[in-house]
């Protein structure tokens, strides 16, 4: 995602209040740069207005994701009402 915080804003903006938002894709690892870090992810979500935030590792494995060990995550995060 080349502007992760453009995307985030874009979200926010469309979801209706107290909507959710459900981002799933892989963790960031030594091998496999593509995806994200969890806690720079919530973060964020947190800096645009998401709240009520949950990230989970949903699926975990050996060759996963181009012939690496990748971790699939699921992140759940509600448009606070004071928005």
């Amino acid at each position: 995602m080349p502007d992760l915080d453009a995307a985030i804003s874009l979200f926010h903006q469309h979801l209706k209040e107290d909507g959710q938002l459900l981002l799933a894709d892989f963790t960031k690892t030594e091998a496999n740069h593509h995806g994200f870090e969890l806690p720079e992810l919530e973060n964020k979500l947190i800096e645009h207005g998401f709240s009520s935030l949950h990230s989970q590792i949903l699926y975990s494995a050996e060759d996963l994701f181009q012939g690496n060990y990748s971790e699939l995550f699921l992140t759940v995060a509600q448009k606070s009402l004071a928005d």
